[in-house]
This record gives structure tokens, C-alpha cells and sequence, in this order.
């Protein structure tokens, strides 16, 4: 049987995080401009990564960023689920590599949406395409 839990790591300026990740089969999000398949990560544990000025205003997105301010450097994905839909920030990272057991497998292509909504020990979600999309 498959393993549904892997280690990722994604890069952004010369930072990175180390996180841990479920394969959701319920998660096909892409990107509607570039088709990149996206993750979703729990804003807590990446915002290391993101630039200062621009931490509180996604700690307080909400799921929707409506009425906020503009930043650069981030897309809107938006989203459907069962309670719901709206629209998560993402963007894109410099590098990102799952880690399956000890294959290591460069991402070549993707986006990491921003949630407050994940919680327990999924620190990410990712999709089965993105496992598909080697660098």
C-alpha cells in the first residue's frame, strides 16, 4: 500500500521549510494562467519564507482577499469545497522537492496557495498530478 504522507520542501529567497505533507486526492487545484498544479500550506508554518511587510496582511486574508490591499508577487486560486468556496493566496516558489521514502523528487513546476485553515499534522496538502510534474 501507498504511502498518503510525504516530507516537501520548499524554497523562496534563499529560505526554505521543511514540511509535512498528505497526498489529497481531493486536492486538483491549478493554477487557471500557467495550468501549475498547486499546493496548499499552512500559512503558519511557510511565513518564514515570505517577505515581512507582507505577513500581516495574508495573516489576515481569511480566505478571501477581498477589499485588501494589493501585493505583488502573489496570485488569487480559487477554490470550491463542501462548506464552501473562495480564493487562496499563493505563489510561486524558488524550488520544491517531495521527499517519498528516500526518492527525492524535484517539483518543476507549481504554486503554493496560503491557507489558515489546515490543521493537526498536515502542514501541506498535496495533489497526486504534482507528484507527476518531475523537474
Amino acid at each position: 500500500m501507498q504511502s498518503l504522507y510525504y516530507q516537501i520542501q520548499i524554497s523562496k529567497c534563499e529560505k526554505s521549510v521543511t514540511l509535512n505533507a498528505f497526498l489529497d486526492s481531493g486536492n486538483q487545484l491549478y493554477d487557471v494562467f500557467s495550468n501549475a498544479p498547486v499546493i496548499i500550506v499552512d500559512f503558519a508554518r511557510i511565513k518564514s519564507l515570505l517577505p515581512e511587510n507582507d505577513r500581516e496582511t495574508l495573516m489576515n486574508f481569511g480566505g478571501d482577499f477581498s477589499g485588501k490591499a494589493a501585493i505583488t508577487g502573489y496570485r488569487l486560486i480559487p477554490y470550491s469545497v463542501v462548506g464552501g468556496k473562495g480564493l487562496l493566496p499563493a505563489f510561486r516558489p524558488d524550488q520544491t522537492v517531495v521527499y517519498k521514502g528516500k526518492e527525492k523528487i524535484e517539483i518543476d513546476d507549481c504554486l503554493i496557495a496560503l491557507s489558515n485553515d489546515l490543521g493537526g499534522e498536515n502542514e501541506a496538502l498535496i495533489g497526486k498530478d504534482l507528484l507527476e510534474r518531475k523537474a
